[in-house]
């Protein structure tokens, strides 16, 4: 158990404690067991009420004696019964007279806080506090005038309050000119272990207004807690919550954060107070304070003066004016934009969940406290270490290929179309660019992944005739066109059994969504809100975002575009960033300029209408008849390709030209049955004489 939970529980066990130092008194107080004090010199209740919970007390755990006028926690009154002034002792003590194993002792805590600042105050040679110290006026601990001159004469006109950190941080040990300090201390929930960890003491006349190097008079002196920010400036809280002026700094200073060293560590909790970094602190993380909500300012300056390697959660408080609760989340988000420009990665996060601060939400709702700690560490673990959240991602099947189920494209795509790609097809006219891009799409969303099938070129009924006329041949070497299956008033009896059968068969797989130019308008901003609405309902529905099938680009409106190039540019990056931003794959057909091929061979610059697509694209493939693509059959030899445009079986190259991480080509040879929309794979690569050599093991279609 971490100290602070132990002097928690501590505590709240005040009744289970109080009996082994005294015996019960005469009678109850309001309505709870009263004890016989066991101060030396009390003994009240001997013979009526004695020390008891005060329920006056903000703290619930607060007990009171009302003859000696002792007030405070059951750890008060045993370190005050056993003139014992190590709070780490006592608590030791304690915890294990209740079976308590604190686990972050001193010198060997389980979650460390962060080192002691390593300003110069902290290192103070005792010679040199003694040589100041002996200079203070005992009624108002700041030294004397004499001494002030001389300090600014020996740091350069600047303020030193060394000497006079060291004798608060003494008082606060002190057994009774602590007292007070050292309560208010421990009811705010920090341990004196942490107090002198950083130097924090307390001054019972405290007055900034008058500290050396300070300008004024004496205008409210009172009990203070002191808090060392630098060798010249401090934070003064005052005990007392009556007193009018909580928490003034030295005058003439130049002000400065609280815990600034903390810059070093890797996760940093910027908060607006003292109490509520010390609250991080005994959570055992990294904080530093502002010390008001306008000061984000010093804390620009220290990184600009020594860039850190840190991340930051800021956590403004929660104020419960309307107004002044939107300007301090303002003054947040302004500071977490001054971060981000200077090259840090930083949250805001509400840590205080519903109470005011930090400070409030740790005492009240430790356990909460901690839960959300440990939520905004994960939040800003994520946009931090880039390279740790790639290694985790490459390790999972984020990058696996989808198969496309079809052999020769598999074999062609190294395993499969990868997330996050723009895929581009282009390919002669009439060689079955839509049938091959529809063959891919019905066999990935058959093995269940999402898809949608975007074609501007045909209507939804026309492709999935299509379908159905290469599942009719596929499953049951059945031959009817895609014409055939649209003219159902024309049907045989053979022919209507076989497509009803076929239709209820394929009505209970997954297939892809098809969308025409009747069902979205083929223009780019409507599509990517479509595709994007689409995503983000598949995650909520926690299945993987549609991969995407564009039938074709040319046919996309990008919108108000000075020109076809920049059009086709704009729908090119718009794709790319939907695949990025999802985890998914687009693929897309390409129209080809004519005069791009003259040679008969299609190439990265054959796209039509841009000089960007050959860079956009992750994957570049062509498709193109094998006699064309080899030089047997000139592109100007019209006879010669209409001849091969009537062919039933069709021999064609698949060329992928660029495979962006691969960096290789490949081809494949494959065959293109167009009456009944089907490619198939072969067992090699030359041009096979007909189906004899087809691999049908290579060949997969839905």
């Amino acid at each position: 158990m971490k100290r602070a939970d132990a002097v928690q529980t501590i505590k709240e066990n005040w009744r289970q404690i109080l009996p082994t130092m005294t015996r019960p008194a005469k009678r109850k107080v309001n309505g709870e067991t009263s004890y016989i004090c066991p101060l030396p010199g009390c003994r009240h209740g001997e013979h009526g009420d004695g020390i008891t919970y005060d329920p006056t007390s903000q703290d619930k755990n607060s007990l009171h004696c009302f003859s000696c006028g002792f007030s405070g926690s059951i750890i008060d009154l045993y370190m005050k019964v056993n003139n014992i002034t190590d709070f780490i002792q006592a608590t030791d003590d304690l915890a294990a007279l209740l079976g308590l194993e604190i686990t972050d002792k001193q010198n060997n805590r389980k979650n460390e806080a962060p080192k002691r600042p390593q300003s110069d105050f902290i290192n103070i040679k005792d010679k040199q506090a003694d040589e100041y110290i002996k200079h203070a006026e005992k009624g108002n601990l700041s030294p004397t005038e004499t001494n002030a001159e001389s300090l600014q004469k020996n740091t350069d006109k600047t303020a030193d309050y060394t000497a006079y950190y060291s004798k608060c941080v003494e008082i606060l040990a002190d057994s009774e000119a602590g007292q007070a300090g050292r309560e208010y201390i421990i009811n705010r929930g920090i341990s004196l272990e942490t107090a002198k960890l950083y130097c924090i003491g307390v001054d019972p006349a405290a007055d900034p207004a008058n500290a050396p190097g300070g300008k004024g008079t004496p205008i409210y002196p009172t009990e203070r807690i002191i808090a060392p920010c630098s060798l010249e400036f401090y934070i003064a809280r005052a005990t007392d919550p009556k007193a009018a002026y909580k928490a003034p700094n030295p005058k003439g200073s130049r002000a400065d954060i609280f815990n600034a060293a903390a810059l070093d560590q890797n996760i940093v909790f910027i908060t607006e107070g003292i109490f509520d970094a010390l609250s991080f602190i005994e959570a055992g993380q990294a904080a530093i304070a502002l010390n008001g909500k306008g000061n984000a300012k010093l804390l620009i300056k220290h990184l600009e003066e020594k860039p850190a390697a840190a991340r930051f959660v800021i956590t403004p408080d929660n104020e419960s004016d309307a107004e002044q609760d939107k300007r301090t989340k303002q003054q947040a988000g302004e500071l977490k934009e001054q971060l981000t420009n200077m090259g840090y990665n930083a949250i805001i996060y509400n840590i205080a969940g519903e109470y005011h601060d930090a400070n409030d939400a740790f005492i009240k709702d430790p356990a909460g406290f901690t839960e959300r700690i440990n939520e905004a560490i994960t939040e800003v673990n994520k946009i931090h270490d880039d390279l740790a959240a790639f290694l985790d991602k490459i390790q999972t099947e984020v990058y696996k290929p989808h198969k496309t189920g079809i052999g020769f494209l598999d074999q062609l795509l190294s395993g499969g179309v990868k997330n996050q790609t723009l895929n581009l097809l282009a390919a002669a006219p009439a060689a079955g660019k839509t049938t091959l891009m529809q063959q891919m799409a019905e066999s990935i969303a058959k093995n269940n992944r999402p898809v949608i099938y975007l074609n501007f070129e045909m209507s939804r009924e026309q492709m999935l005739s299509k379908a159905l006329s290469a599942r009719l041949l596929k499953h049951k070497g059945y031959k009817i066109t895609s014409s055939q299956i649209l003219q159902g008033y024309n049907w045989t009896e053979e022919q209507r059994q076989a497509v009803e059968a076929e239709i209820e068969q394929y009505r209970q797989e997954s297939r892809p969504v098809y969308l025409d130019a009747k069902s979205i308008t083929p223009e780019i901003n409507n599509i990517m809100e479509y595709l994007n609405a689409a995503a983000e309902k598949a995650i909520a529905a926690g299945q993987q975002p549609p991969g995407v099938f564009v039938d074709y680009l040319h046919l996309i409106s990008g919108g108000p575009a000075d020109s076809l190039q920049e059009n086709i540019k704009k729908i090119c990056i718009d794709l790319k960033g939907y695949a990025v931003k999802y985890d998914t794959f687009v693929f897309a057909i390409l129209a080809i300029n004519r005069d791009s091929m003259k040679d008969g061979r299609i190439t990265l610059y054959s796209g039509r209408d841009s000089s960007n697509i050959e860079y956009s694209a992750d994957t570049f493939i062509t498709l193109n008849y094998a006699d064309i693509d080899n030089g047997n059959i000139k592109i100007t030899d019209l006879d010669a390709i209409e001849n091969l445009e009537r062919q039933e079986r069709r021999t064609m190259i698949l060329r992928e030209l660029k495979h962006r991480g691969e960096g290789r080509a490949a081809a494949q040879t494959v065959i293109f049955n167009a009456a009944y929309n089907t490619f198939y794979g072969t067992d090699n690569t030359t041009t096979p004489q007909g189906f004899t050599q087809i691999n049908y093991q290579d060949m997969t279609w839905i």
